[in-house]
């Protein structure tokens, strides 16, 4: 094969990896788990009570005004019924993108939910290096964002809490009853621009029956370890679109904070001492990372609904939403 035809089929390729990339940005899917919560114990995939609070766990839209289509599709989970809803952060890419994230979330309006913010609440998203994802494994300093485009967070805010009635949970903590189940929510502000300042435990409920939830948009080591001293049974995150593109037989190649590469998403225990991530339908094992005999919890990180819009591709991680029913 001459050099011209080998470059050329080598062209194709890329163009069609690149056009598929795209494409799957628009390929949602809806990820369900199963939980049983019983007198202060959490288990996974079990079942038992008649009684059910069902989470929906929505993070990373990144919304554009044009996005129609991811518009519809999150107006479409309230079909689902969610007696809860987790937001993780990251809800604009721009300005001009608030009133359409009114018109997507407005089908929510009444659903309890409690909500924290990423980066990209604070200052719109702008061109990287790529490759420089390769060498952040801790968080950045948030005067790096400084010269950025600031976005609306108190208008955003407004919305969140005064139409929607959702908890801003950002450094705080909130104390909720949802279908009968008395829930604790601990929350920080983003990890990632080292905006987070875990709350006191002056005002944290005694009792054995309060299910606690511990939600941050980043999943840093610290956070969850914060989150698990806390009593945290579950905890939710975003910010790593899943590694945003994974190679077949390699899988993620960042994670955009200090988690290992095999932990990008997907369901799993913290401190990481079993052998398995529950990750979309399917169970993959990975190999110990902590050895540690105290109090754990399960970390859900969903690898999110959207993308920077100036990487707008997706590759073998389709953009998500997670429903968790909590069998009590």
């Amino acid at each position: 094969m001459s050099v011209k035809r080998l470059l050329r089929y080598s062209f194709a390729a890329g163009a069609a990896v690149g056009l598929y990339a795209f494409a799957q940005t628009r390929m949602f899917v809806v990820r369900h788990r199963v939980f049983r919560y019983d007198s202060g114990n959490l288990l996974q995939g079990a079942q038992g009570s008649s009684k059910k609070l069902r989470i929906l766990h929505i993070s990373d839209l990144h919304l554009l005004a044009h996005q129609k289509r991811k518009i519809q599709w999150v107006q479409s989970l309230a079909a689902h019924s969610p007696d809860f809803i987790v937001a993780t952060g990251d809800f604009l890419s721009s300005v001009s993108a608030l009133p359409a994230l009114r018109q997507t979330l407005s089908v929510f309006t009444g659903i309890p939910g409690v909500f924290v913010y990423g980066s990209n609440d604070y200052y719109a998203p702008r061109a990287k290096n790529p490759f420089s994802y390769f060498g952040l494994s801790a968080s950045m300093d948030e005067e790096s964002y400084g010269a950025l485009n600031k976005l609306p967070v108190d208008d955003l805010t407004d919305f969140l809490v005064g139409s929607l009635g959702w908890l801003n949970i950002n450094n705080s903590r909130s104390y909720l009853k949802v279908s009968g189940v008395d829930i604790e929510c601990v929350g920080v502000d983003d990890p990632h621009i080292e905006r987070d300042c875990l709350p006191g435990d002056e005002e944290r409920s005694k009792g054995n029956d309060i299910f606690r939830i511990g939600v941050a948009h980043a999943p840093y080591s610290r956070v969850l370890n914060s989150f698990v001293r806390k009593g945290c049974q579950m905890i939710f995150a975003g910010h790593t679109h899943g590694g945003q593109v994974r190679i077949p037989g390699v899988g993620a190649l960042v994670t955009n904070c200090d988690m290992p590469t095999n932990l990008v998403s997907g369901t799993f225990e913290w401190p990481y001492r079993a052998g398995d991530v529950h990750e979309g339908n399917a169970t993959i094992e990975v190999s110990r990372l902590v050895d540690y005999s105290g109090e754990s919890a399960y970390v859900n990180v969903s690898a999110g609904l959207g993308t920077s819009p100036f990487a707008p591709v997706r590759l073998g991680v389709p953009p998500e939403a997670i429903i968790y029913d909590v069998y009590v």
